[in-house]
């Protein structure tokens, strides 16, 4: 594992309260999130957005948690592609919410 992703991972850690605070809010045991400590294993893929969105920290990002993965820019670029175009087809507003 890089050892910027360690210290990211800690940092994330550290954020959401330590290792109890960052299993509570993934919906695992602490020992889960031990075995990640202790072995300095990467994050699984499926808690990565999920650690992102919680510390909402501008250090803490997919491609820091996970450098080992070389998609990232990819899928980010499809994502906003994706937001970009739902927010064009989008209804507009009514106009008794407008004058609220």
């Amino acid at each position: 594992m890089y050892e910027s992703a360690y210290q990211t991972y800690r940092l994330a850690e550290r954020i959401l309260g330590g290792r109890q605070g960052l299993a509570d809010i993934l919906g695992l045991s602490y020992d889960a999130i031990t075995f990640w400590h202790h072995r300095k294993a990467y994050m699984p893929f499926q808690y990565v957005a999920i650690v992102v969105a919680e510390c909402d920290d501008p250090r803490i990002t997919p491609k820091t948690l996970r450098p080992d993965y070389p998609y990232w820019d990819m899928l980010g670029r499809q994502l906003r592609k994706r937001h970009t175009r739902r927010a064009d087809t989008a209804p507009p507003e009514s106009p008794e919410t407008i004058a609220a």
